[in-house]
């Protein structure tokens, strides 16, 4: 439950999300298993 439940208050939110290990981008070792995996997380 939060603060975008709708049987809560359904405040409305903006997410600023940094794509750590974007594939096809150079990046640190441990973002490589992160960053494939962020669109599904999402």
């Amino acid at each position: 439950m939060s603060l975008a439940t709708p049987g809560v208050y359904s405040l409305p939110m903006l997410l600023l999300i940094g794509w750590r290990g974007e594939p096809g981008k150079r990046d640190e070792p441990q973002h490589r298993i992160q960053g494939p995996a962020t669109p599904g997380i999402l």
